[in-house]
């Protein structure tokens, strides 16, 4: 099942609100297409190091327009489900995904 509810814009603003819970999150680009899947034990921390960094350490992330997210305490198993789900969609992974953790 993917993540359902709000499509955050990607901005500063929307960064510093993000919860301090663990969880996973999709980023889109202007297209409205997946780039990205993954997972934090402190999202709104993970959110400001690629905010401040503007994704120095993954380019690829550059391209973020809007992100979802969803907190849940087994969030490394609902990453991979979620990356799961959109391999066999798909048949690849988002752009931005190397591999299944």
């Amino acid at each position: 099942m993917p993540i359902n509810g709000i499509l955050y814009p990607w901005n500063e603003n929307n960064v510093n609100r993000a919860p301090q819970d663990s969880g996973v999150y999709e980023f889109y680009n202007r297209n409205g297409v997946i780039i990205y899947i993954g997972s934090s034990d402190n999202l709104r921390e993970r959110f400001l190091g690629y905010w401040k960094s503007n994704f120095e350490e993954d380019p690829c992330k550059r391209s973020t327009i809007h992100y979802r997210r969803e907190v849940t305490v087994n969030f490394v198993q609902r990453e991979r489900e979620l990356l799961q789900e959109y391999q066999r969609q798909h048949g690849n992974l988002p752009e931005c995904n190397d591999v299944i953790p």
